[in-house]
């Protein structure tokens, strides 16, 4: 479908566009995706005793961070810590490596009741190797329903990343932080956020300093993208993809040529952290699916200076891990 064509349709039909955004999301792929999918996932959930009860917090966030992880010790506290100055409240981490190990690093959130981390290890068979059809029952799509499933309840707006992607709002907007940027926006239901690929920036070695700071050599353009969107627009399933929420009919709005917020993804770091990450990812949802060919390749491509808007928050980034007693996480 046409991209153009949806983002110039009046806003005096707001029911008549987000009923074709729904049609373009939830079924672009092939006829019966949406429920095929979700009817999968079910299964699965049933198959493997998930529970499906909803998980109750004591108060409601404004700004949920959902996310899957394995293997990013080093990096989680920076991302909490940069994300805490984005306005997100509640952080819900899928844990599909070390359960405990993970605790142990984020204890002084979790005490806080900042973060909440729900175990979920692999399942034999649900390892993503890169093909369409298994990409849908994989441990990080699974992780996402289950959000949806038992907790989103719980939050206001959810926005949905990886632990190498940091969103901030472009300083000519005149925003500090995603949670001023929501605030502003009542009429708006779901968010498109452009993804920009950072590589190495030549590091060999992992560089003694925070992730934000340590990388400014770019994609010349964003090739992806991520999501949030308010509880409220989205249907409540047993599977959701890494970029789409499955959206309601609704009057609110969605702003799919974002042009506040933008998004930072530090897809290979250094060759020394992809090498660890890789070794780490053994026998985990995406096993086999990265390699040091796909450092090599992607890292010989055309790159660009970044702005450095985002080392704005660098500063404060790190004086709250200071704070939480995790500048050496």
């Amino acid at each position: 479908m046409n991209n153009k064509l949806f983002s110039d349709m009046p806003v005096t039909h707001p029911l008549i566009y987000n009923a074709l955004r729904l049609v373009q999301i939830n079924l672009r792929r092939y006829p019966g995706y949406f429920i095929y999918t979700n009817y999968k996932s079910g299964i699965i959930r049933k198959k493997y005793h998930f529970s499906d009860a909803k998980v109750d917090l004591p108060r409601k966030a404004k700004l949920g961070m959902l996310a899957i992880m394995r293997a990013e010790d080093k990096f989680i506290c920076e991302w909490i810590c940069y994300y805490k100055l984005m306005g997100v409240d509640h952080f819900y981490l899928y844990d599909n490596g070390d359960y405990e190990k993970s605790c142990n690093i984020l204890d002084p959130f979790i005490k806080e009741g900042s973060v909440t981390v729900i175990p979920f290890p692999e399942i034999k068979g649900l390892v993503y190797n890169g093909t369409e059809k298994n990409k849908e029952q994989c441990m990080q799509y699974l992780a996402y329903g289950d959000f949806l499933v038992r907790y989103m309840h719980n939050v206001e707006w959810v926005i949905k990343v990886d632990i190498d992607e940091f969103v901030y709002p472009k300083q000519i907007s005149g925003f500090n932080s995603i949670l001023e940027y929501i605030n502003s926006i009542p009429d708006v239901g779901n968010i498109r956020i452009p993804s920009y690929y950072f590589g190495s920036s030549g590091h060999i070695s992992a560089p003694d300093d925070l992730v934000i700071s340590s990388y400014g050599m770019r994609m010349a353009e964003p090739t992806t993208y991520k999501s949030m969107a308010r509880s409220e627009c989205i249907l409540r399933q047993n599977y959701s993809t890494a970029h789409d929420f499955n959206v309601k009919i609704t009057d609110k709005k969605n702003l799919f040529n974002e042009e506040v917020l933008v998004l930072n993804h530090y897809y290979t770091k250094s060759r020394e952290d992809f090498i660890n990450k890789v070794k780490n990812y053994n026998n985990g949802y995406m096993d086999g699916f990265k390699d040091l060919d796909l450092f090599n390749n992607f890292n010989s491509q055309p790159m660009v200076q970044d702005s450095g808007e985002i080392l704005r928050y660098s500063k404060e980034t790190k004086d709250l891990l200071k704070k939480y007693n995790r500048l050496d996480c």
